[in-house]
């Protein structure tokens, strides 16, 4: 079932879509036996081969310049499926967005070197310990980087 209240809200799975613009209710997500998973929101493209981008969600305020997480098919396999995390920067235009940061189908977190900055913060600290490359590759850890001179 899908509704339309009076402010224009969209429910799916819901006849009462008060939480926002769009309220999907349904099963919850679960991983089965045959490695597929079953509930959720399925996004997928009919793209396929190594290093092709697949289903995404695109986030942006205007019709250009949007960032966006991919699903990115990582070999022939189709079933090697990891998560690819683009960015848009200010002034590009149309310009395509960059890739910034991917999550491997094993599991590994990888930020190309020419923007690799992980700053990490205590809950409640403005304290950063931040873990980067520089310029000539260099990998440089630094501890109670404070927030205000990132």
């Amino acid at each position: 079932q899908m509704v339309i209240d009076t402010n224009g809200n969209v429910g799916i799975g819901t006849t009462s879509p008060n939480t926002g613009k769009l309220v999907v209710e349904g099963v919850p997500y679960v991983v089965t036996n045959s490695g597929q998973a079953i509930g959720g929101i399925d996004i997928t493209s009919n793209a396929s081969g190594a290093n092709t981008y697949s289903g995404a969600i695109s986030f942006g305020s205007t019709a250009i310049g949007r960032a966006a997480i991919a699903g990115v098919q990582e070999s022939s396999d189709a079933d090697t499926q990891g998560l690819a995390f683009f960015t848009h920067g200010s002034g590009t235009g149309a310009a395509d967005a960059d890739e910034r940061m991917r999550i491997t189908r094993g599991g590994d977190i990888q930020i190309p070197t020419n923007s690799a900055k992980i700053q990490l913060r205590s809950s409640g600290s403005a304290a950063y310990t931040s873990i980067f490359r520089n310029v000539n590759n260099d990998l440089i850890i630094s501890r109670n980087y404070y927030y205000g001179f990132c």
